[in-house]
C-alpha cells in the first residue's frame, strides 16, 4: 500500500470510488484519478470540499474475529466540479495563513483553481482512505471533518493532514518545481500546499493501472523568465549542437556565515544561491560546445541577465554555469552502497 490519497474526476456522483475501480469494465465507466503525496492529503485537494460532502461507503473486507461482518463503513467527500471550484475560491485565505506570505500561496492556490477548471468531467471525489487507514477511524474522521470547514477553525486539521511543518516557508512554485537540493523542510512544505496536479484516465477495459494518453495535468508556472522557461531555452540551444545534451538546476549550500544562520533560523531563507549544470553523454561532445563561441556567448549573456533577476526576485545569488560530461560523472561515483556523487570540478562555461 502507498499510503496515499486519491482524487476522481467522475462522470457521474461518485460516493463509492471502491465500486467505481472495481466496475470500471463497464462501458462509459471512464474517469481521471490523480495520485497524491505518500503519507499526506495536499491542503488544495482538502479545501475542494465541505463537511456536507462527506457520503458513508461501505467496503468489502474478509472476514475476521476483529470484522465478523466483513465489511467496514469509511466516510469519503464528493461533490461537483463547480462547487470545489467555488470552495476553493474561497480558500485563499486559508492558503495565506497555512504559508505565510501572500505571494507564494497565491501561486499555489491559483494553478489549484487552473487544474480544477481543466477537468473534463462534472463530479469530484476524495478517496481518503489509506491516509485514514494509518489513524484510529472516529479520529481520522473527526479530524477530516475539522479539514473541511473552508474556515480559520480547519488550519490545524489542513496542516495535520498535509503535513505541513511549521517554520520552514514552503519554496515558491517555479523553485519547487525547477531546482535539486535545498532544504526539505521547505520542499515538503511546497507539495503539501501543491495541487499535484497530474490526473491518468482510468478507461473502462484497459490498463488497470490507467492510461497516460490525453492526462489532465496542472499549468506550468506563469512569468515570462521563469526558471523553467529559461532552462528549456537553454537545452533548446545545447540539443540543437548535441541532440544528447541537456541541464538541471542545482542550489547551493547554504550559508556559512553568521548571518546567513540567523537568516535561515529567522524565515527559513533561500538557498544562497543557484547554478545550472549542463552535461553530455561524453567528454568530446562537452569539449565541443565549449569550443563554440556563439553558444557561449548566448548563454552568458541575455539569458545569464535573465537568470540573474530572476534570482535576485527570489533573493538568491545566480552563481553561473558548469558543464560536465555523464562519462566523467559517472567516474566520480563511489564504490559504496549509497552510490554518492562526489563534487564535480566541471569547468566554467566562458
Amino acid at each position: 500500500m502507498a499510503n496515499r490519497p486519491y482524487l476522481l474526476n467522475t462522470l457521474t456522483l461518485a460516493n463509492d470510488p471502491y465500486a467505481l475501480r472495481t466496475n470500471e469494465v463497464a462501458p462509459g465507466n471512464d474517469y481521471l484519478e490523480a495520485d497524491g503525496p505518500s503519507y499526506r492529503i495536499p491542503v488544495p485537494w482538502l479545501c475542494c470540499f465541505r463537511p456536507d460532502d462527506l457520503k458513508p461507503v461501505v467496503i468489502e473486507t474478509e472476514e475476521d474475529e476483529n470484522n465478523p461482518s466483513g465489511s467496514s463503513v469509511q466516510y469519503m467527500p464528493s461533490t461537483t466540479v463547480a462547487r470545489a471550484i467555488h470552495h476553493l475560491e474561497q480558500s485563499l485565505p486559508l492558503f495565506e495563513m497555512i504559508a505565510g506570505d501572500s505571494t507564494i500561496a497565491h501561486a499555489y492556490w491559483s494553478r489549484a483553481l487552473a487544474f480544477l477548471r481543466s477537468l473534463p468531467l462534472p463530479f469530484l471525489a476524495l478517496d481518503p482512505g489509506e491516509i485514514l487507514d494509518m489513524t484510529d477511524r472516529e479520529e481520522g474522521l473527526a479530524t477530516l471533518t475539522r479539514a473541511l470547514a473552508g474556515s480559520s477553525d480547519a488550519i490545524a486539521a489542513l496542516k495535520e493532514f498535509s503535513g505541513y511543518e511549521e517554520g520552514a516557508l514552503p519554496y515558491p512554485i517555479d523553485i519547487f518545481e525547477n531546482v535539486a537540493g535545498g532544504d526539505q523542510r521547505r520542499t515538503d512544505n511546497a507539495i503539501a500546499l501543491d495541487v499535484a496536479g497530474y490526473a491518468r484516465w482510468q478507461r473502462h477495459g484497459a490498463d488497470p493501472f490507467g492510461s497516460d494518453d490525453d492526462p489532465v495535468v496542472a499549468p506550468p508556472t506563469a512569468g515570462q523568465h521563469d526558471l523553467g522557461t529559461l532552462r528549456d531555452r537553454i537545452i533548446a540551444l545545447l540539443t540543437a549542437r548535441e541532440p544528447d545534451a541537456s541541464a538541471f538546476y542545482r542550489s547551493m549550500p547554504a550559508a556559512s556565515t553568521l548571518m546567513g544562520k540567523m537568516r535561515s533560523l529567522l524565515q527559513g531563507a533561500q538557498p544562497v544561491g543557484l547554478k545550472m549544470l549542463l552535461y553530455t553523454a561524453t567528454t568530446a561532445q562537452r569539449d565541443r560546445l565549449l569550443a563554440d563561441r556563439d553558444l557561449l556567448t548566448l548563454i552568458n549573456g541575455d539569458i545569464a541577465d535573465q537568470l540573474r533577476t530572476t534570482c535576485t526576485g527570489y533573493g538568491m545569488a545566480w552563481a553561473g554555469f558548469v558543464m560536465e560530461s555523464m562519462e566523467n560523472l559517472e567516474r566520480r561515483f563511489e564504490d559504496t552502497e549509497d552510490w554518492v556523487l562526489l563534487p564535480v570540478l566541471a569547468p566554467a562555461v566562458g
